[in-house]
Formats: structure tokens, C-alpha cells, sequence
């Protein structure tokens, strides 16, 4: 919650125990609040978690137990040695959603876990944290590769699916298993070879998702005749995204957070590190999925 410098109640480790927790902490508060938010939203540099605030401290919580739920409970930790591993287990998932080491799929924040409006959304950052884990325990990050472009135009467009979800479960919590399964489908019906465009009706073919309305409407607020914070945000995000940098292999969305420069044609086969063999790409992309 603060950058690695509050109160250290770690102080009854090691020096050197110390000083990697301070790290660890400091590059997971940087992941998931740096570029700061403001209101209303003028940029897509907008951070992976939303404000950082006092409401942060439970996000940062469920973060770090979801990314640590297969470790089982354990006695108190004596050296810190099992501090150090929960955050290496945090970094390791908060690298791959969003950051320049080269596992990072890049998912792009006002995609993936911001409304329209520029809202975040806690359940959809929570399932998409639970989707990430299992495209990488079961080997499918190149799967999501794959069918990228057209995940995130179905999944963006439908983004109100996820609070439906939330809604029948009851909490962003118990939801989220559920969400990330939805998340799951659409990529499966992606490979499936079903097109974009019926990829919802099949969806709702399910019997896990035939609760799912046909369609789902937006709330916003349009009274009065001076824009408001959240309609001067949605203005904003709708243009920009119009124009917005998409990958070069995948044509996903680009975050400042995850851009890698990537050689078209690939140094191995003779390319050269000129402007026109230049192109903006995911870590992921170029370092994993490309190779």
C-alpha cells in the first residue's frame, strides 16, 4: 500500500530480507497504481488498479490471496522467507497482466477492467487476475495470442456481461470463478472457429449462461445539460480508442505500461534494426509468443 516505505513490520528480519520485500513492494505498487488516475479521464495511461486510495487496501488484499490460493495455509513466518514467496508469486501474475518483463500479456487496464465510463471494475479485474493464472498453468497464453484482437472486441463490447455475473453470484468475489470461466468460453468458441458476431449467442447456449440477456444496457447519467465527470471520461475513452496503438502480432491494445519494440522481420533471418522493420508489440508477443 506504500511503495515498500510504511510502517515495517518487517523489521525483525534480515537486512537483506528486508530490503527484497521493500523491492518487491515497491515494483507491485508501481504495476498496479502508477500512472496515478485522475478525473476526469484524458489519457488511456491509466493505471492497472484503479485510485490509490484508502479503498486499495482490499484490492491489494484479494489480489495477493488470489495469486497465492494454492498455497496452503502455514505457522507465522519466522525469517521471512514465506513473505518473500507470496510476493514473488504476486509479481510473477501482476508481470504477466500488465508490465515490460517479457512474460507480460499487456492486457490493456480500460479494456479489460474499466467501464465505459472509466469506472474500475473490481470483479472483472479480479476474474481476469484468475484467467491469467490459467492460461499460464495450462499452457494457453499463445491460445489467447491466437484469437486475441477478436477476444478483446467481444469481450470489450460485452463488457456489461461481467456485472451479471457479479450480480447473480452476489459479490465480486464469489463471482469471479464464474466470470473467469466466461472469459474462457469466449476464447474457446473463438478457437472453435465460430464467428465473432455469434460468439455471445453460443455463449448463452450454455447452461451456466442462459441466465445472460440478450441485451444489456449501460446506466449512465445524460440529465441536465453540463457534462459530467463520468460522461467527460466516456467521451474521451470512445475517441481515443478509436485511434488507440494495437499490437503488431497479436492487434491487441497497447498500454505505455507493456510496449515492446519488435523487429518485423526477425534479427536470425537477417533484419535490421531500421525504422521500416520496426513495430510496437506486447512483451509477450515478441518474446514468447513470436519465438
Amino acid at each position: 500500500m506504500r511503495s515498500g516505505l510504511g510502517h515495517k513490520y518487517w523489521s525483525m528480519f534480515g537486512d537483506n530480507v528486508q530490503e527484497e520485500i521493500e523491492n518487491i513492494s515497491k515494483e507491485l505498487y508501481e504495476i498496479m497504481f502508477i500512472p496515478k488516475l485522475q478525473g476526469p479521464i484524458k489519457t488511456l495511461d491509466v493505471p492497472m488498479c484503479g485510485k490509490h486510495n484508502n479503498n486499495a487496501l482490499p484490492i491489494i488484499f484479494e489480489f495477493i490471496s488470489i495469486c497465492n490460493s494454492a498455497i496452503p495455509d502455514t505457522e507465522d513466518d519466522v525469517d521471512g522467507e514465506k513473505t518473500i514467496a507470496c510476493l514473488k508469486q504476486t509479481r510473477k501474475i501482476a508481470r504477466m497482466i500488465n508490465s515490460n518483463h517479457p512474460s507480460s500479456l499487456g492486457l490493456h487496464p480500460l479494456i479489460y477492467f474499466y467501464a465505459a465510463n472509466g469506472t474500475f471494475r473490481v470483479s472483472a479485474f479480479y476474474a481476469f487476475v484468475l484467467f491469467v493464472m490459467e492460461l499460464d498453468l495450462k499452457n494457453k497464453k499463445n491460445l489467447f495470442i491466437k484469437h486475441r484482437e477478436d477476444f478483446e472486441d467481444i469481450y470489450y463490447n460485452n463488457s456489461s456481461v461481467v456485472q451479471v455475473i457479479a450480480r447473480k453470484y452476489r459479490s465480486s468475489k464469489k463471482g469471479m470463478p464464474k466470470i473467469k470461466d466466461y472469459f474462457m468460453q469466449i476464447l474457446y468458441k473463438l478457437d472453435e472457429k465460430i464467428p465473432k458476431n455469434q460468439v455471445m449467442d453460443e455463449i448463452r447456449k450454455l447452461k451456466d449462461f442462459e441466465y445472460l440477456p440478450t441485451i444489456i444496457q449501460e446506466v449512465s447519467d445524460d440529465s441536465g445539460t453540463d457534462f459530467k465527470t463520468l460522461t467527460k471520461s466516456t467521451i474521451f475513452i470512445k475517441e481515443a480508442l478509436s485511434s488507440a496503438p494495437r499490437c503488431g502480432i497479436c492487434g491487441g491494445y497497447l498500454h505505455k505500461n507493456a510496449i515492446s519494440i519488435d523487429h518485423i522481420e526477425r534479427k536470425q533471418d537477417g533484419g535490421i534494426a531500421s525504422v521500416d522493420n520496426g513495430q510496437l508489440t506486447h512483451p509477450y508477443c515478441n518474446t514468447g509468443y513470436k519465438n
